[in-house]
């Protein structure tokens, strides 16, 4: 076992959220390493010699094996092997498949495999739900592969809303017919520690995909997340676009890449990040990436990144906020546009994460930005 290391009913996963090009080593932003639980029966595998890569698309349909996961080979084939829950959702063409609710709940630590074939011209959503509580460790993982086949579409949500102690993996991977579309809505709140990787193989003309993260890492948690798109396609799109808050000393990482790969004509590609810090020991690293094989195609990414100024901070002091305060109302609104565009039973985990974390005031705006949204759908 050369990439992983079992002790004690723990593996240490590596090349964790990989970077597809990769840069400087001692930056440490190429990717992470995780150390994770792992069964009894995936743990006696290992001891007899198996890799655990060897172990990734366990119990896959045909039609979904081999698509790359955004999360890297390991921590794929530590969800894939130790699922207590694998579900395959086929959505007939020109259907509308409903939604796919995918619940990964600590403090027991489940782990789930899923897998949505979209047909032809035909919908589906899925949402993935990463929930805690106020006490309790474990870790959580989702393994989600996505095939959209011509003309599909497809929203996938997810919400990391979990406390101290628990911890949650998430690896994306799909793969798009000509003209499917997919959204992807990610929201982390809460862990002490998150993994999500997302990886997109546009392989039809005209495919497209919107990617958001909305992140908040606060004191003592660590957020790290990546997304890989490959533009293959005539006329395809990407746009990845993230917002985020670090206060107290929270790290997060993040790393982007759109491949405009030889013979996407046409295609065009975007990246963009905003991030508040809000504290004096916050760590931030963005690597985004274009890479360009083409010609006729456009590439764009740019960041703002920084803190509040003197003047603003003057400012609203003279008006009785303070900077604590003001980080405080940033973390609000994020979770506020949580529970608004996310509804139903996320909103009601959203104001249950908002209760324990930031206070019953919190949780009640939570609460009301969420009515307010679901009265203007009706």
């Amino acid at each position: 076992m050369a990439d992983e290391k079992t002790v004690q009913g723990t593996v240490t996963l590596s090349h964790v959220d990989p970077a597809p090009a990769q840069t400087w080593n001692w930056l440490a932003v190429n990717e992470t390493s995780l150390e994770v639980p792992v069964a009894d029966a995936v743990a006696a595998r290992l001891a007899d010699g198996t890799a655990l890569g060897d172990l990734v698309d366990t119990e896959v349909p045909d039609d979904a094996r081999g698509i790359v996961m955004g999360a890297g080979t390991q921590a794929t084939a530590w969800v894939d092997a130790g699922a207590t829950g694998r579900t395959v959702v086929r959505v007939p063409a020109g259907t509308d498949g409903g939604t796919v609710t995918v619940p990964c709940l600590s403090p027991d630590g489940t782990l789930a495999q899923t897998t949505v074939v979209v047909g032809a011209d035909a919908s589906a959503e899925v949402r993935v739900l990463a929930l805690g509580d106020e006490a309790g460790a474990a870790t959580t993982g989702s393994a989600l592969r996505l095939v959209l086949e011509p003309g599909a579409c497809c929203s996938v949500a997810l919400l990391v809303a979990q406390g101290a102690g628990q911890r949650h993996i998430d690896s994306l991977g799909a793969v798009l017919g000509d003209g499917a579309e997919l959204a992807i809505d990610q929201y982390v709140l809460g862990s002490e520690s998150s993994a999500t990787g997302v990886a997109v193989d546009l392989a039809g003309d005209g495919a497209s995909v919107e990617a958001s993260l909305h992140y908040i890492g606060r004191a003592g948690q660590a957020v790290d997340a990546s997304y890989e798109v490959s533009c293959r396609g005539r006329r395809t799109r990407a746009d990845i676009a993230c917002t985020g808050v670090l206060t107290g000393d929270a790290r997060k990482t993040l790393r982007a890449t759109i491949d405009l790969v030889r013979g996407c004509k046409g295609a065009e590609g975007s990246e963009s990040e905003t991030v508040v810090l809000a504290g004096d020991s916050v760590v931030n690293k963005t690597l985004p990436v274009i890479l360009c094989s083409e010609d006729d195609v456009v590439g764009n990414h740019g960041a703002t990144i920084g803190s509040l100024s003197p003047e603003q901070l003057f400012y609203l002091g003279c008006r009785g906020i303070t900077e604590t305060d003001a980080a405080d109302l940033m973390v609000s609104a994020l979770v506020d546009d949580a529970a608004a565009t996310l509804g139903g039973e996320a909103a009601e985990a959203v104001c249950a994460w908002a209760s324990w974390n930031l206070g019953p005031e919190a949780a009640e705006n939570a609460r009301t930005a969420a009515d307010l949204a679901a009265g203007e759908e009706e």
